[in-house]
């Protein structure tokens, strides 16, 4: 990636079942994931041009829906996923996930994973 142009979505909420212990696959828990995606933003920028634009409206809409459906168990198979899945279906060079679970510890205050991915990696 020879690049850093990108846009960074904070705190994207989404309600969903994630977690391996039987009171986690039960009840859905507030999830936070955090964005960088990595694309070369400069034509569209210089024309104004939404077209030319990744539509991270409709891109965290479809992102939320495709985690919900899924119900992960582990915070890292959810970022690899989300990774591949983005890389998959968005005109998008790499992609920085992080996701964050409040409620995972009552010791600590969150845990979260980091996964980032290029287009070209294996």
């Amino acid at each position: 990636m020879t690049r850093d142009d990108h846009i960074t979505v904070t705190g994207l909420e989404i309600d969903t079942i994630v977690g391996v212990y039987p009171k986690e696959r039960e009840t859905p828990q507030t999830i936070f994931i955090d964005l960088k995606l990595y694309y070369a933003f400069e034509p569209s920028a210089l024309e104004d041009d939404f077209q030319k634009a990744v539509d991270y409206d409709r891109l965290t809409e479809e992102l939320s829906t495709f985690i919900q459906m899924k119900q992960f168990e582990l915070l890292e198979t959810l970022s690899v996923t989300c990774c591949d899945y983005l890389l998959s279906n968005y005109p998008i060079s790499a992609v920085a996930f992080t996701v964050h679970k409040p409620a995972a510890l009552s010791r600590a205050t969150c845990v979260s994973a980091t996964y980032f991915k290029q287009q070209d990696s294996a």
